[in-house]
């Protein structure tokens, strides 16, 4: 048994129009804007940061996994801050320095 589509113009909907907001860009787009900020990859689930058009540093959730401060290493490398020591303030019982 065949079946038959018929084409039906009384329904038509309003044309869709993508937002052009930079959640809703491809990655070309957001290169041609020099988009500058943090990501959210939710079809790869990578966390990208970008500067000026370019994808600087992508932080996977292989790379979470293995080490759960690879966001806050990827910045540090994007800033220059590696290897830089880090100093931790610890306070005593009556919270002050």
């Amino acid at each position: 048994m065949a079946s038959i589509i018929l084409s039906n113009t009384a329904g038509k909907t309003e044309e869709f129009r993508r937002p052009t907001h930079f959640d809703f860009m491809d990655a070309l787009e957001l290169k041609k804007a020099g988009f500058s900020g943090v990501r959210f990859n939710s079809i790869s689930e990578d966390m990208e940061i970008w500067f000026n058009g370019r994808k600087e540093v992508v932080v996977t959730r292989a790379d979470l996994e293995l080490n759960p401060k690879a966001i806050e290493n990827a910045w540090r490398k994007l800033l220059g801050l590696e290897g830089i020591l880090e100093v931790e303030i610890s306070l005593g019982k009556s919270g002050k320095f």
